[in-house]
């Protein structure tokens, strides 16, 4: 790669960065950010402790009309009710450096998540490497190309 390609996609990625900056005030945490998929799933709680229920027929989830009917018609003996709650989870391997790039991978990832999944900011505050690249990209992209008018 040439270094006047290096340099295109250096400013490429450092204005990227200065978007990413500008929008951080959407995420309520302190500069830099980087993003992560956030999703659930449902994880099951002692019978009467959970904030849901969920009806399963030998093991498969069915609806409550479902349930209800198959019950009343006393086919319930593979039947069971088990209470559930939603679980919040971070995607593991996965960390962006922009919210746009974060929610282009859950576009195109679909299969791995749920539909609930979504970016979500945190805070590299104490990580000093990562902040002092984020701030040298960025300073990067607020310097006017080469021909631009300084």
């Amino acid at each position: 790669m040439s270094e006047k390609d290096l340099l295109a996609r250096l400013h490429d990625l450092s204005k990227a960065l200065v978007e990413n900056e500008a929008d951080r005030h959407r995420s309520c945490q302190a500069s830099p950010v980087y993003y992560v998929v956030v999703d659930r799933r449902k994880e099951t709680r002692p019978d009467g402790y959970g904030d849901e229920t969920m009806y399963l027929d030998d093991g498969a989830e069915i609806s409550e009309s479902d349930y209800g009917t198959l019950s009343s018609l006393g086919h319930d003996e593979d039947l069971s009710e088990l209470a559930f709650e939603w679980e919040e989870f971070t995607v593991e391997d996965r960390m962006f450096m922009t919210r746009a790039e974060a929610d282009s991978w859950i576009g195109h990832n679909r299969h791995h998540v749920s539909e609930w999944a979504h970016s979500c900011a945190m805070t590299a505050l104490e990580s000093p490497t990562y902040a002092k690249l984020v701030s040298l990209l960025i300073a990067f992209g607020a310097e006017p190309e080469d021909g631009d008018a300084s």
